[in-house]
């Protein structure tokens, strides 16, 4: 189970700041074997994934709002000139 005081902290961190976090937290492991990879991501890494997901979710929502208005903008302004 992720450990709340992590997930709070990582809330509050800049993107960057979180995935410099994670690549020290990684550093040195690929060596391990995979059962222990497991229970590390389960245990460490799952917060991190967790917070740059929800991240990337809200980035491709408002990037697709985005998108929506900037072609709805251009419809109302092709209208304009044909008119």
């Amino acid at each position: 189970m992720a450990d709340v005081t992590t997930t709070r902290e990582l809330a509050y961190s800049s993107t960057p700041e979180i995935k410099n976090q994670f690549l020290e937290v990684v550093k040195g492991r690929d060596l391990e074997r995979l059962k222990t990879k497991v229970e590390f991501y389960k245990n460490e890494l799952a917060p991190y994934f967790a917070e740059l997901s929800r991240r990337m979710a809200m980035y491709l929502l408002t990037s697709i709002w985005r998108m929506q208005m900037n072609d709805e903008m251009r419809d109302r302004y092709s209208l304009i000139q044909v008119g």
